[in-house]
């Protein structure tokens, strides 16, 4: 009977380290179920709390966006109409520059008409300078020639005036 007795005993503080082991889980259950809820309330709070300043954010750099493409979208329509006035100056720019330069080939070519008119009359000229200037070379020969002739005929007549 004493080892029943023993038994029981041996069970009784068995069950008594069990109960006081289910209280200390149930104590420290309960204080993390307090823990957990108390976290879980702060979670709820700051999610509200972060997910209204998240909006904000958002709005507000949305707002940003929106107004910096509306910004660009004026500044792209101003540089395209630049663009397209001066592809309209540059053509009629182009054209005004056609017509100098055909005023410029025209005078060009009536300079060159001018020169080489002026350049074949520079050479009929020459031409009847050298045909001149042949002719006095041969009347300048004929003259030589008579010259000499005469100093020769003068020569004769005073060698025969002496004889």
């Amino acid at each position: 009977m004493r080892a029943l007795s023993q038994s029981l005993n041996e069970s009784a503080e068995k069950q008594d380290r069990l109960v006081r082991n289910f209280r200390d889980l149930t104590e420290r259950l309960d204080l993390l179920e307090q823990t957990v809820g108390e976290s879980a309330d702060n979670l709820d709070e700051l999610y509200e709390k972060y997910q209204g300043e998240h909006t904000g954010i958002h709005t507000a750099a949305f707002a940003t966006l929106e107004d910096n493409h509306t910004k660009l979208s004026r500044a792209l329509d101003e540089l395209s109409g630049k663009v397209n006035r001066e592809a309209d100056t540059s053509r009629e720019s182009h054209a005004s520059k056609e017509e100098r330069l055909a005023v410029l080939e025209q005078f060009s070519g009536e300079s060159a008409d001018k020169h080489s008119r002026h350049a074949n009359s520079i050479e009929e000229v020459r031409a009847e300078l050298l045909e001149a200037c042949g002719m006095v070379q041969i009347q300048l020969e004929a003259v030589e020639q008579l010259a000499r002739t005469i100093a020769d005929e003068y020569t004769q007549a005073k060698v025969r005036s002496r004889i």
